[in-house]
C-alpha cells in the first residue's frame, strides 16, 4: 500500500471498504459512537486494473449530500494508491478538514463501499498501527498524524508548527475532557519506536508528561516511582508501559480448547483484564464496554454447558448471535487493544461454538411434520358464508429434539383468499403446536383444499428445511335456520328437571333405592354450591312421579325460603303448618284433622302421619327440603329449640310413610354435626364436579344434547370446556351459553377447542363475585359474625395468590405468605386455610404449589376478580401506596384483547394476547408493565385496507401527471406506469410495490425490481408516455431514501427517469424530517420529480413528543422515556430510541420500520435477552 496526502487505502481482497475519517475538535474528541452509513455503487466492482469511475457520496453530519468522483483506473494490485484523489476527496466537506482512508478489512458485496467517520484518536491510531506493521512509511505516518493533531488543536493544517509546537498547544490550551481522551493516545505515540522525532523527549517533553499524567491521573498511582524522576525518564517509564499492557493482554489470544475451557478460565482472565494498570490505560479506548462484553460472553457460555434441551439450544443460539454481532461492532474499531487481542479472542470464541454445534447436531436436529400428507380437518367451516373471514387451525408437530428456528409457513388455494398467505411462527419448541390460517371465500363451496408449504432452519446447519403437505375443508350444513335457533338459549343456568338433568345416575339410583316403599330411608345431599344439588333432587322427584312404582307416592318440594321467618320458633311453625297442609289434604274426606301449634315442636305431625298410614297404608310422602343449611341457627345450634326440632325430625323420619331429603351445600356437614346423632339414620349423599373417568359420557351428554339436532360440539372442545372447569356443571353450562351465542352470530355450526379457548378468555370479564362467592363464604362453621371474619381471611389469602400468580411467581406457600400483609393475615395463618381450600376442593396441591381446581376461577382471581375482591373486601389491606399503585397498574386480559383485537395481522399471524402479555412481562413491576402497555395501546397500526386505500388516494394525484388510462374492458390494467421500490427483492418495499400496482389496476409485469428498472424504461417503444412510481413504507430522517435515490440517479438522468419521464416517490409513512430532505433532493437534482406522503406522522405516533402526548404527567413520561432507553440498549446500543432517536409507536402489516422504538421490533442478545413484540423481517 502507498500512503499519500491526504489519505490511504487498503482494498482487501475481492471486496473494498473505505472509512472516511471527519475529524473534529477537541471538544467534540469523546464522541461516540462514530457515524455509520453503507453506500452501494452500482455498476462499479473493485476488481484491479479497471478504470471505473466511481461516485461515493460522503453522507455528513447535518449537511447536504456532496458528490466526488474517484478515479479507479489510478489503482495498482495489490498495492494501490489514491496519490492524486485525495484532495479530491477532501473536499468533501471543506478544504481545511483532510479526509482519512482507513483499511481494517470488510466483506462487502462487489461495489459496496461503508463510509464511516474515525474521530482523530482512530485515525492516530490506525497510522501507528500501519506503521508499525510495515504497511506505512514514517514520513507518511507523521504527516498524517500531525494533521490529526493540528485539527485537536484547533489549527490549520497549512501552519508550519513543529510536532513539539502542536504538543505545546495541545497541553495548555486542550480542556480536561479533551486531554484524559488524549492521555494513552500520547502514551501510543511516545512508544512507537522511530515515529516521532528523536528530539521530541527533548523539546516537548514536559508537554508529553501533562498530556499523560493530567488526562489519566490514576497513571502516576500506577508508577509511584516516576513521581520525582525527570520528564525523559518518565516518558521512557510511560513508553513502556503499552509492552507491558500487550503482555498481560497475551491472555486473550491463547487458544481455546473448548467452551468447558473457556468458562474454567473465566477467574484468571477477568482478573487480568480487571488490573489497574490495564483498566487506567486503556479506558479511553473503550475498555469497559469490552470487559464487560467478554463477561457476558464468559457468563452464557457457562449457562450453556449447564444448560439441557430447549434451554442448551436457546443458551447456544444466544451465545452464537452475540458472539457474531460483537465481532460484527468490533471489526470497524480501529484500536490496538481491539484488533490484536478482542478480535481474535472472539474469534477462537466463535470456532470453539461452531465445534460444539457440531458436536450437538444431534440433539439441535428437528422436524415439522403435518398428520398426513393430504389431510381433512375434523371441524367443518361455514363454507357458504362469503362476507367474513374464518380460522383454520391445522395441528402440526415438530418431533425434535432441537427447536426449529425461524419457522415459516407460505400457503395458497383456490377460490379463496388467504389472509396469512406468509406466516412467520419464531421458534417452535419439539412439541405439537398449532398453525392457525385466515381465510375468506371468494364464492360459496363444498370444499377447500389450502396447500402449504413449512420451512425452518435448525442451530448449527446453513440449509432451511421444508415440508409440503395439503389442507382439505369439507363445508358444515346449510340447512340450519339461523334466525331461529337465534331466539332460543338452549342452555339454563336454573334448576333443571327430567329430561335436561344429565347424568348422576349413580347418585340418583342409590337415592331411589333408599326411597323404596319397603325402605323410606331419609338422606341428605350436600356438597359445593351449583354441581347439581337441587337438580338431582328434582330428578328424584320425576323419577317418582313419572316412573312406573309400587305405592302411591306424593311429593313436597321446599325451598328454605318459603319457610324461613326471622326467629327459629317462627320458621318451625311455617314449616309445621307448611307440612300439616301437604299432609292433611291426603286424608280421606271423612278424616278431619285440626290444625295446631308447630312453634315449639314438630309432635302432632306424628298423629298426622299415623292417621295417614291407617287410612291410606300405601301411600308415601317424600319431603325434599332444598338449601336446608340457610335455616336458622338456633334451629341447629346448641339449644332446646334445635334439639326439639332434630328429635322431632328423627322420629318423624323413622315413620314408614315419611321420607326425607335435605339439601345443603358445605355448611351442611355442620349443621348435620352439631345435631348429628339425633340424625344418624339420615344417608349421605355428597356431590362434586363431573368424575372424568367415570361420568364422562355424562359430561358429554350435559354439553352436547341441548344442542344436538343443530350444533355440533367436537370431542376436543368438550375436553377443552372440561379442562377449563373441572367438570363444574355451572361453570360448563356458562360457557357453552357463550360458546351457543357466538356460533349463531358467526353462523358457525360446529364447535372446536379453538372457540371454546375464545369463549372462555372473553367471558372472564363478565363474571362477577357472585359466581364465585360460595369460594370463600360457604363452609364456615359459626355465626353470620364468624362467617364474615373467616370470609375475610379467605380473601386475603386469594388475593395474596392472585399477587403472586400476577407477578409470575411459583404459587407456593412461601410467594403465596410473602404477598400478604402480616399485620392483616400473619403468615402463620397461610398454610391452614390453604389446607382448607384444598379439603375443599377449591384448591389441589402439587406437592408445595397451590392452584385454584377450576381454571376459569384461577383466571378470573388474576384479572378482574382481583379487583373486585379488593374493592369489595380489602379496603383496609391497601395502605402501602407503593402497592396500591402496582394492583392498579396491572394490565388485564380484558385490556390486552381489546387490543390485540384492533390490529391486523403481523407477518402473516395474529399477535395473541399471550404475546403481549409475555411482551410486558419482560420487566419487573406492574407500573413498568402499564407504561409498555400503554406504549402498545398507542402504536400506530397500519393495517392492509388501509394501505390500499392509501395508495389509490396517492394514485389518484399522480395520475394526473400522464394521459388519461381509457379501459377497454374489465381485465385491463395499465400498462404505461412502472412500479418499483426503494429496498431489495424480498423486502417491504416489493411487497407493498404489489400492494400498488393490485389496488390501482397496474399490470403485475410493469413491477419491475431497482436494478432493472433502467433497462426496463430503455426498452419502452419511443414516443410512448410512460411514470415511474418508487415505493417505500417508511420515510423516517430521509437519509436511506436520500441515498437509493443517489444510488439511482445516474441511471435514472440516463434514462430520462425524473426529467422526459414523471417519477413520483410514494411512501406510506413519513416524517416532516424526512419529507424535507428528499423533497430537496428531488427539487435539486430531478426536475420532473415529485414526493407523495400518505400519511404524514404526528406528534401521536411519537413515543415522547414535546408536549405530553398520551402520557399523564411528566413525571410519567420520563419514567417511561428512561425505561424505553434502558430496555432499547440490549436491543441497540447505538439506538436505543430507534434510528434517528425518533422514538416512533408504528408497525406496519408487513414489517416494523426501524425508526421506531427498538423494544417494539427487536431482539436483544446477551444476558439480559429481549423478546419483541413485532419482530422485523430477517434478511
Amino acid at each position: 500500500m502507498l500512503a499519500s496526502g491526504h489519505g490511504f487505502c487498503d482494498f482487501g481482497s475481492k471486496a473494498s471498504r473505505l472509512a472516511v475519517t471527519e475529524p473534529v475538535g477537541a471538544d467534540n474528541l469523546a464522541r461516540s459512537p462514530p457515524r455509520q452509513w453503507s453506500r452501494t455503487i452500482p455498476k462499479a466492482p473493485c476488481v484491479a486494473n479497471q478504470a471505473d469511475r466511481i461516485a461515493l457520496t460522503a453522507v455528513m453530519s447535518h449537511q447536504a449530500s456532496k458528490i466526488c468522483e474517484i478515479d479507479m483506473g489510478s489503482l495498482s494490485w495489490p498495492s494501490l494508491s489514491l496519490q492524486r484523489d485525495c484532495d479530491m476527496i477532501a473536499s468533501l466537506r471543506r478544504p481545511a478538514i483532510p479526509i482519512f482512508l482507513s483499511r481494517p478489512p470488510l466483506k462487502l458485496d462487489q461495489g459496496s463501499i461503508m463510509v464511516r467517520t474515525l474521530s482523530p484518536a482512530e485515525t492516530i491510531e490506525f497510522n501507528i498501527e500501519e506503521y508499525s506493521s510495515g504497511s506505512l512509511d514514517c514520513r507518511s505516518a507523521r504527516k498524517n498524524i500531525r494533521r490529526a493533531l493540528l485539527l485537536l488543536a484547533e489549527m490549520p493544517k497549512e501552519t508550519s508548527l513543529s510536532f513539539a509546537d502542536i504538543f505545546e498547544r495541545l497541553a495548555t490550551t486542550m480542556p480536561l475532557p479533551g486531554i484524559k481522551q488524549f492521555s494513552t493516545i500520547t502514551i501510543r505515540l511516545v512508544s512507537c519506536d522511530g515515529l516521532l522525532p528523536e528530539t521530541i523527549a527533548s523539546s516537548a517533553g514536559r508537554h508529553l508528561v501533562k498530556l499523560i499524567e493530567q488526562g489519566n491521573d490514576t497513571i502516576t498511582a500506577i508508577l509511584p516511582d516516576q513521581k520525582k524522576s525527570l520528564n525523559h525518564a518518565r516518558l521512557s517509564a510511560y513508553a513502556r508501559l503499552h509492552s507491558d499492557v500487550c503482555q498481560n493482554l497475551q491472555i486473550l489470544t491463547q487458544p481455546i480448547s473448548g467452551l468447558h475451557d473457556l468458562v474454567g478460565r473465566r477467574q484468571p482472565l477477568m482478573q487480568t483484564l480487571n488490573h489497574g494498570q490495564l483498566k487506567s490505560y486503556l479506558n479511553p479506548l473503550g475498555f469497559q464496554a469490552s470487559i464487560t462484553s467478554i463477561g457476558s460472553i464468559l457468563n452464557l457460555a457457562s449457562s450453556t454447558i449447564k444448560s439441557h434441551d430447549r434451554e442448551l439450544q436457546a443458551n447456544m443460539q444466544n451465545l452464537s448471535e452475540t458472539v457474531s454481532e460483537e465481532i460484527d461492532h468490533l471489526e470497524s474499531v480501529p484500536t490496538f487493544f481491539v484488533r490484536d487481542f478482542v478480535l481474535p479472542f472472539l474469534r477462537n470464541v466463535q470456532t470453539e461454538i461452531d465445534s460444539f454445534q457440531s458436536g450437538m447436531a444431534a440433539k439441535f436436529d428437528c422436524a415439522i411434520t403435518p398428520p398426513a400428507s393430504v389431510f381433512e380437518i375434523p371441524k367443518k367451516y361455514p363454507l357458504h358464508v362469503t362476507d367474513s373471514s374464518f380460522e383454520l387451525h391445522i395441528p402440526l408437530k415438530n418431533t425434535g429434539p432441537g427447536v426449529a428456528l425461524n419457522v415459516r409457513a407460505c400457503c395458497i388455494a383456490e377460490y379463496c383468499t388467504v389472509h396469512t398467505d406468509e406466516t412467520n411462527l419464531g421458534d417452535i419448541d419439539p412439541a405439537p403446536f398449532i398453525l392457525t390460517l385466515l381465510l375468506s371465500l371468494d364464492v360459496p363451496s363444498d370444499g377447500l383444499e389450502v396447500h402449504v408449504s413449512i420451512e425452518w432452519s435448525v442451530l448449527g446447519q446453513p440449509a432451511t428445511r421444508a415440508c409440503d403437505f395439503t389442507i382439505r375443508v369439507q363445508a358444515q350444513r346449510t340447512d340450519l335456520d339461523w334466525k331461529a335457533l337465534s331466539r332460543q338459549q338452549p342452555y339454563s343456568l336454573e334448576v333443571v328437571h327430567d329430561e335436561h338433568f344429565y347424568g348422576r345416575r349413580d347418585a340418583l339410583e342409590r337415592l331411589m333405592r333408599r326411597l323404596a316403599p319397603g325402605s323410606m330411608q331419609s338422606c341428605y345431599i350436600t356438597g359445593q354450591k351449583r354441581v347439581g344439588k337441587s337438580s338431582l333432587a328434582r330428578a328424584v322427584e320425576a323419577r317418582i312421579m313419572d316412573a312406573p312404582h309400587d305405592g302411591d307416592y306424593h311429593i313436597l318440594y321446599l325451598e328454605c325460603g318459603e319457610i324461613r321467618h326471622a326467629t327459629g320458633p317462627e320458621t318451625l311453625q311455617e314449616f309445621g303448618q307448611q307440612l300439616e297442609s301437604f299432609l292433611s289434604a291426603l286424608l280421606p274426606r271423612n278424616v278431619e284433622w285440626a290444625g295446631r301449634d308447630y312453634s315449639s315442636s314438630l309432635t302432632p305431625l306424628n298423629r298426622l302421619l299415623n292417621s295417614l298410614h291407617r287410612e291410606l297404608p300405601d301411600t308415601r310422602v317424600v319431603v325434599i327440603l332444598d338449601e336446608f343449611d340457610e335455616i336458622n341457627e338456633d334451629l341447629y345450634r346448641y339449644g332446646e329449640l334445635a334439639d326439639t326440632f332434630f328429635l322431632n325430625l328423627r322420629t318423624l323420619s323413622s315413620k314408614q310413610n315419611i321420607s326425607f331429603i335435605l339439601v345443603g351445600a358445605e355448611k351442611m356437614p355442620y349443621v348435620m354435626s352439631s345435631q348429628g346423632e339425633k340424625l344418624n339414620r339420615f344417608a349421605s349423599e355428597s356431590l362434586d364436579s363431573f368424575d372424568l373417568s367415570s361420568e364422562w359420557a355424562d359430561y358429554r351428554a350435559l354439553v352436547e344434547n341441548p344442542v344436538a339436532h343443530s350444533i355440533k360440539v367436537h370431542e376436543a372442545a368438550v375436553r377443552k370446556l372440561f379442562e377449563l372447569t373441572d367438570g363444574h356443571p355451572y361453570f360448563t353450562k356458562v360457557l357453552c351459553i357463550a360458546l351457543y351465542e357466538r356460533a349463531v352470530q358467526h353462523k358457525d355450526a360446529e364447535i372446536s377447542p379453538a372457540e371454546v379457548d375464545k369463549a372462555a378468555e372473553r367471558m372472564i370479564d363478565s363474571l362477577d363475585a357472585n359466581a364465585f362467592a360460595h369460594y370463600w363464604r360457604d363452609g364456615i362453621r359459626g355465626d353470620s359474625n364468624e362467617v364474615e371474619i373467616i370470609s375475610l381471611k379467605r380473601c386475603r389469602l386469594l388475593v395474596a395468590w392472585a399477587r403472586a400468580a400476577r407477578a409470575d411467581l411459583s404459587p407456593t406457600h412461601e410467594n403465596i405468605s410473602k404477598t400478604l400483609y402480616a399485620n392483616l393475615l400473619p403468615a402463620s395463618e397461610a398454610l391452614p386455610l390453604l389446607d382448607d381450600f384444598c379439603r375443599r376442593n377449591v384448591f389441589r396441591q402439587a406437592e408445595d404449589v397451590y392452584c385454584p381446581t377450576v381454571s376459569l376461577f384461577a383466571d378470573w382471581l388474576r384479572e378482574g376478580g382481583f379487583s373486585r375482591l379488593v374493592s369489595d373486601q380489602l379496603g383496609d389491606e391497601l395502605a402501602a401506596a407503593k402497592q396500591v399503585r402496582e394492583d392498579e397498574a396491572y394490565v388485564q386480559d380484558h385490556e390486552i384483547r381489546t387490543l390485540v383485537d384492533s390490529w391486523d395481522l403481523y407477518q402473516g399471524r395474529q399477535v395473541t394476547a399471550e404475546d403481549v402479555r409475555a411482551w410486558i412481562q419482560q420487566v419487573d413491576s406492574n407500573v413498568e408493565r402499564r407504561i409498555l402497555f400503554k406504549m402498545l395501546q398507542n402504536v400506530r397500526f397500519l393495517r392492509e385496507p388501509e394501505v390500499r386505500e392509501k395508495f389509490e388516494q396517492a394514485h389518484r394525484r399522480i395520475r394526473d401527471k400522464l394521459p388519461p388510462f381509457v379501459k377497454r374492458s374489465l381485465a385491463q390494467r395499465r400498462e404505461d406506469i412502472f412500479v418499483t421500490y426503494g429496498d431489495g427483492p424480498g423486502k417491504s418495499g416489493a411487497h407493498y410495490a404489489d400492494l400498488y400496482a393490485a389496488a390501482n389496476e397496474i399490470a403485475s409485469s410493469n413491477i419491475v425490481e431497482p436494478g432493472e428498472i433502467v433497462p426496463t424504461i430503455g426498452s419502452v417503444e419511443p414516443g410512448k408516455q410512460v411514470g415511474v412510481v418508487l415505493i417505500d413504507d417508511m420515510l423516517g430522517t430521509g437519509n436511506n431514501m436520500v441515498e437509493r435515490l443517489t444510488d439511482l440517479s445516474a441511471g435514472f438522468r440516463e434514462a430520462g427517469i425524473g426529467t422526459e419521464i414523471p417519477l413520483s416517490v410514494a411512501v406510506l409513512c413519513g416524517t416532516s424530517k424526512g419529507e424535507s430532505a428528499v423533497r430537496d433532493f428531488l427539487e435539486r437534482e430531478m426536475a420532473n420529480a415529485d414526493l407523495e406522503v400518505c400519511e404524514m406522522i404526528g406528534e401521536d405516533s411519537l413515543a415522547f413528543p414535546k408536549g405530553l402526548g398520551f402520557w399523564e404527567s411528566v413525571e410519567e413520561k420520563n419514567l417511561a422515556k428512561t425505561l424505553a432507553r434502558d430496555l432499547g440498549v440490549r436491543v441497540q446500543k447505538r439506538n436505543p430510541l430507534g434510528y434517528g432517536d425518533q422514538g416512533l409507536l408504528l408497525t406496519f402489516s408487513r414489517n416494523c420500520p426501524n425508526n421506531s422504538l427498538p423494544i417494539l421490533h427487536g431482539s436483544g442478545r446477551g444476558e439480559k435477552s429481549w423478546r419483541a413484540i413485532f419482530p422485523r423481517r430477517k434478511s
